[in-house]
């Protein structure tokens, strides 16, 4: 072996001692899903519940009083819900439930010609019980939510110095979706809107006055996700 060749790989050792080969870092872990979770939400609730009263005066002459109604309760939501995830792949699917308390929604129609009559409602409460269907994106989950939505109401009529009410939970469909953000193995963030739908209900006042009305609810809210 020549001198050169010594030398050449005396440098290159040397080389080598000096700037060692610093190993890659592995990737970091995408969060795990799966399992349990629960928390706290906070939002906002626009109401709207169409519909319309009628009423037959008997007294002579006969009169039949009808004015239609769009009444439009809207208030802040808090609450909490809980669930569960299953995960396949990237796929994410899980079952949910929440109840949220609604702070001073209430309404109020008055008959346009004047007759001092009106109508009210009142929303109390709200609570789903939903499936989750979602895609990931490592620490992001995109996801569309459907079910059975519940509300407490109570609806009021005011005519002839009389007030009637009518304290009822209704039951309808709801639909929403939206993202959720994984902070840490245990913390998610997540942003979401609802639409629960719920059918016509008819009120009887009495045997000649009578209401009917539906009720439609769009919810955004924020929700932190703790899983245990």
């Amino acid at each position: 072996m020549g001198f050169v060749s010594i030398c050449t790989m005396a440098h290159a050792a040397d080389v080598s001692s000096a700037y060692p080969v610093k190993a890659k870092t592995p990737p970091a872990l995408a969060p795990d899903w799966t399992g349990f979770y629960i928390g706290p939400t906070v939002g906002w609730t626009f109401a709207s519940s169409k519909g319309d009263y009628t009423g037959v005066i008997v007294n002579p002459p006969p009169l039949m009083v009808y004015y239609p109604f769009d009444l439009k309760p809207s208030g802040a939501a808090i609450g909490g819900l809980f669930g569960y995830n299953f995960r396949y792949a990237r796929w994410l699917y899980g079952i949910e439930g929440d109840l949220s308390w609604i702070a001073n929604a209430n309404d109020q129609a008055y008959d346009p010609a004047g007759s001092g009559r009106y109508d009210k409602i009142d929303l109390f409460w709200t609570a789903h019980a939903r499936g989750r269907i979602g895609y990931l994106f490592d620490q992001y989950l995109i996801y569309f939510a459907g079910g059975a939505a519940f509300a407490g109401t109570r609806n009021w009529h005011y005519a002839l110095d009389t007030l009637y009410d009518s304290t009822r939970t209704r039951v309808g469909f709801s639909l929403g979706g939206g993202i959720e953000a994984a902070l840490n193995e245990q913390w998610r963030v997540r942003a979401e809107y609802l639409y629960d739908r719920f059918n016509n209900q008819y009120f009887g006042w009495t045997s000649t006055r009578y209401s009917n009305s539906d009720l439609t609810l769009n919810t955004i809210r924020l929700a932190i996700v703790y899983r245990p």
